[in-house]
């Protein structure tokens, strides 16, 4: 059964060179979790530059390791903009957002298709980008925030149709309580 998790930020630098990341720079990172971990308590998360990312093969040959899972992806390195906390105002977004959060490891099919929903509603306002997954695992979808570079690795949804009243009446709720804040 696939999971949901909210996985750390970019690192600043590549793990393999160690040279700090630059706006606007392309990175791959890699995700590995032992067969296992099946609460996938020690996934490892590793970033790096185009330059490592092509040597990373030759790296790990020969190394005898336990069995792991990978999934990876590329992204676009951002510096983080300093938020200004006396003008942020909490609305809808934020608190779809805020929700995603709290709510990443659920198993319940119902809140993993409502975080589906979500996320492309996040990802329409450019919120949220999606990132070139693997194919090795079909059944995630990897969302990167826009500013804070936070990861989400979503299952794809399953009987979404049968969800869509649980969806609907979930999201008027989100968009009530943040027209109250």
């Amino acid at each position: 059964m696939a999971t949901n998790w909210q996985m750390k930020e970019v690192s600043k630098s590549c793990t393999m060179c160690g040279k700090e990341f630059s706006d606007g720079q392309q990175y791959h990172s890699l995700l590995e979790i032992s067969h296992n971990d099946l609460l996938c308590t020690n996934a490892t998360r590793n970033d790096y530059c185009i330059h490592c990312w092509k040597e990373l093969p030759e790296q790990k040959a020969g190394k005898t390791e336990e069995p792991l899972d990978s999934y990876s992806w590329k992204g676009v390195f951002r510096t983080k903009e300093k938020k200004d906390s006396s003008n942020f105002k909490r609305g809808r977004l934020e608190t779809m957002l805020a929700y995603m959060k709290d709510n990443i490891g659920n198993p319940d099919r119902k809140v993993s298709n409502l975080l589906f929903a979500l996320a492309v509603i996040l990802e329409r306002k450019k919120i949220l980008v999606p990132c070139e997954s693997s194919a090795y695992n079909p059944t995630m979808l990897v969302y990167k925030h826009s500013k804070s570079d936070d990861t989400f690795i979503l299952k794809t949804p399953e009987n979404i149709d049968e969800d869509k009243e649980f969806i609907n009446i979930s999201i008027q709720e989100l968009s009530a309580s943040a027209d109250e804040v």
